[in-house]
């Protein structure tokens, strides 16, 4: 017999009291293809991703509380303004479903919105099998469903977006397994698809064979942890916007203090992920600092890599910042470039405009060789911003084709649609 959500909610209610967890693993493969004016890129991608997840009950309304987080993770390390911060959706739990109706964040940001949205869309069902139409973060999915004693087969064939072209899904088949008579939701899913976008005006293809594997793991997070003590109600989380307290002069007091902690936190990976994450008020005035300041060769190596390997939004703007000051030396200038390359993290809009003017449009500059190297990475920083920023990622094609019909720095518009990606012109 099919579970019931209306006995998952009496669970919730006498046995789990306000709490009731459960973490999810993710496993994503994507196999990319990315085609512009017929030159065409290929790229494995991998995505391992932890998911929290409690059941809330308030004013006879159901909620789900989810959270792609760290058990590391303290609350004042949340940024509210990214995707790694916690986030409700309001669902119908009629009979046999798990239908979401609607999302509420703590960013204002909508693209942060839709992506919440399409990371979990794949845990819908519904209550009878037949044709659906499943929400999504800009319009609904189309869906077929068929289901035997819990097991869910869930055939996508549409997303159909209210600001966008429809989105073709083929050989799409989601397989999801429930628990019976059971506080968690989910046993495990695994999805199989090919989704694919285009733009004839721009002559840009994208197509993206994705695997995913989802299992319920060991809940690693204790019962008293602060997110299990997030309710319904998202203006009573606590969270704030985080401010840049640190002024230019004070970091400047601490340079050198702070280069011989990253000398020492060098050693240990994990350690200098921690030191970055735990200074970034400080690292926001890295460029400035860099002026008059020299970091250790070593530091900087690995500094540079370490934040492009960390790839938030944060860390994307500092490396901007420091690739676009022509007072700082050109090998921190370098690195800093060459830690942005691969990054997927959407830049704020003005550091966007900023990098597409440098490595665009700008002609005759004495910073010839990285404006051109900055030009020719463009084409990758809209790759890697496809799936998690597909706005921000058309908004750099479109300069990019732009800037090739004014035929101005061609050779450096070919290079940076496809040297950053391994492709040959």
């Amino acid at each position: 017999m099919i579970k019931t959500i209306g006995v998952i909610s009496f669970f919730i209610t006498s046995l789990y009291a306000d709490i009731c967890p459960q973490t999810l693993l993710f496993d994503t493969t994507h196999h990319l293809e990315f085609t512009l004016a017929g030159q065409t890129a290929k790229e494995e991608k991998k995505v391992k991703e932890r998911l929290y997840i409690n059941q809330i009950e308030d004013k006879k309304l159901k909620y789900t509380l989810f959270w792609f987080g760290d058990v590391n993770t303290t609350k004042s390390d949340i940024d509210i303004e990214s995707i790694n911060a916690p986030f409700l959706m309001q669902y119908n739990d009629t009979n046999t479903s798990y239908k979401m109706e609607k999302i509420s964040i703590l960013s204002k940001d909508k693209e942060i919105e839709e992506l919440l949205w399409a990371k979990v869309n794949l845990l819908q069902f519904a209550s009878k099998d037949g044709e659906y139409q499943f929400q999504n973060g800009t319009g609904y999915i189309e869906v077929e469903q068929t289901s035997k004693d819990g097991n869910y087969s869930i055939k996508r064939d549409r997303l159909v977006s209210t600001n966008k072209e429809p989105i073709e899904i083929k050989n799409s088949i989601l397989s999801i397994e429930t628990f019976e008579n059971n506080c968690s939701i989910w046993k495990s899913l695994e999805l199989k698809e090919s989704v694919s976008s285009s733009n004839k005006q721009m002559k840009l293809y994208m197509k993206d064979d994705r695997e995913l594997k989802v299992l319920n793991v060991k809940n690693d997070l204790p019962k008293d942890h602060w997110f299990y003590q997030l309710s319904a109600d998202i203006s009573t989380w606590g969270f704030e916007k985080k401010q840049n307290e640190m002024t230019l002069d004070m970091a400047q007091a601490l340079f050198k203090k702070n280069q011989k902690e990253m000398q020492n936190a060098i050693k240990d990976t994990l350690v200098f992920g921690d030191w970055i994450k735990n200074n970034m008020d400080f690292l926001k005035h890295l460029d400035s600092l860099l002026e008059k300041n020299t970091l250790d060769d070593n530091v900087s190596k690995k500094l540079f890599a370490k934040l492009g390997y960390l790839n938030s939004v944060e860390t994307t703007n500092i490396l901007s910042s420091v690739t676009l000051n022509q007072n700082i030396l050109e090998k921190e200038r370098f690195r800093g470039l060459m830690g942005l390359k691969n990054t997927s993290a959407p830049l704020d809009d003005e550091v966007l405009y900023e990098i597409l003017d440098y490595g665009l449009d700008s002609d005759n500059s004495p910073d010839t060789f990285m404006q051109n190297m900055t030009g020719m990475i463009a084409g990758g920083l809209a790759k890697e911003r496809m799936e998690r920023s597909p706005e921000q990622a058309e908004k750099i094609i479109n300069a990019i084709i732009n800037t090739m019909n004014t035929n101005r720095k061609q050779n450096g518009i070919i290079g940076c649609c496809w040297k950053s990606t391994g492709v040959s012109t």
